[in-house]
C-alpha cells in the first residue's frame, strides 16, 4: 500500500539549455517546487500588495512582475561547468544577480518558468518522497 502523504516534491537542479538547439550550456539552477513554502510566500506577498492597493486590474506588466517574483523565490542557487559564464565571469549566486539575469534575458526567464511548470520533475519516480 502506498502512503500518499509520503509523495512530496523536492528541489531539483536543471541545466540551462540553448533556446534553439536545446543543448546544455553548462549553467545549472537549483529550483524549489512552486508548492514550497518559500515560493508560496513570495506569491502571497505580491498578491497581498496588489490587493492592498486595490489594484484589481490585471495587466501584462503585473503578470510579468508576478512571474519574476515566483522565479526569484524558486531559484536558490546556480553553478557553472566548463566555459559557461555571464559576461565573461562566473559570479556567485545572489538574488540581485538572478534578477538582473532574468530581467535582461527573457529566454532564461522563460526557460526557468517552463522548468517550474514541470511539476512531475520535482518528484521521484519511486512513488515515495
Amino acid at each position: 500500500m502506498t502512503d500518499i502523504t509520503g509523495i512530496t516534491p523536492h528541489a531539483r537542479e536543471v541545466e540551462l539549455t540553448h533556446p534553439v538547439t536545446e543543448d546544455g550550456i553548462g549553467m545549472y539552477f537549483t529550483l524549489l517546487p512552486t508548492s514550497s513554502d518559500e515560493v508560496k510566500k513570495a506569491e502571497r506577498e505580491y498578491l497581498n500588495a496588489r490587493l492592498a492597493k486595490r489594484k484589481n486590474q490585471i495587466t501584462a506588466e503585473s503578470l510579468e512582475a508576478a512571474k519574476i517574483k515566483q522565479i526569484m523565490a524558486a531559484v536558490t542557487d546556480w553553478r557553472f561547468e566548463g566555459d559557461a559564464n555571464i559576461g565573461g565571469e562566473k559570479p556567485e549566486f545572489s538574488k540581485r544577480a538572478l534578477k538582473d539575469l532574468i530581467t535582461s534575458h527573457d529566454w532564461i526567464k522563460n526557460f526557468l518558468d517552463r522548468e517550474l511548470g514541470d511539476e512531475p520533475a520535482f518528484f521521484t519516480a519511486s512513488g515515495n518522497s
